[in-house]
């Protein structure tokens, strides 16, 4: 693990990352059209439950953000699906790396928190390594259920991931800050 030799000076104490969820297109024949279809059906159809709708962002990082800010940390929040939703609806195009590697650019960081689901999986190692070749001394994790459930395939799999947050994040994360910032020691975290 290399939590004791990273050294950053950022701009954010921590970025709480939504990778995107879909796949991008193939083409854009009827690919296109299903996408499309899909996206409107949900909105006319949607709404009816909490996260039912396409264009929401996941509760689990803006909980965390929130809290987080609470105690003056300087929080951001990219929710990338949400940024593939509209280029999907506005400009015919799913989000690609190069999109990603743009927006990601805009905010260096001490940490960096994905929120991965079962279905982003592909995505979130994807933004994983794009934040390692940006930022090779910021730490990265991940959180949600599906983490919490294969943490060590995850470790495995990607070299790149620092830690994964099992279970609910607010205190683990606030934790790991409070611990990291003013020591920068790492045996007082439990």
């Amino acid at each position: 693990m290399k939590l004791s030799s990273k050294k950053i000076n950022g701009e954010y104490d921590i970025v709480l990352i939504q990778p995107p969820l879909f796949s991008p297109f193939i083409d854009y024949g009827l690919n296109l059209h299903i996408e499309k279809e899909y996206w409107n059906t949900m909105e006319e159809n949607s709404g009816r439950l909490l996260g039912d709708l396409p264009f929401e962002t996941s509760y689990g990082i803006l909980s965390i953000g929130s809290y987080l800010k609470s105690f003056g940390y300087k929080v951001k929040i990219i929710v990338l699906h949400l940024t593939d939703y509209f280029l999907r609806k506005n400009q015919a195009k799913g989000i690609n790396k190069t999109d990603i590697v743009k927006i990601l650019s805009k905010y260096k960081s001490k940490f960096y928190g994905l929120s991965v689901l079962t279905i982003s999986e592909k995505w979130s190692n994807t933004v994983t390594d794009i934040i390692q070749q940006l930022y090779n001394e910021a730490y990265i994790f991940w959180s949600g259920y599906f983490s919490t459930k294969n943490d060590s395939l995850i470790l495995k799999k990607n070299g790149n991931i620092d830690f994964i947050v099992r279970n609910e994040g607010e205190f683990i994360i606030k934790n790991i800050l409070d611990d990291f910032f003013p020591k920068k020691n790492w045996n007082y975290i439990k």
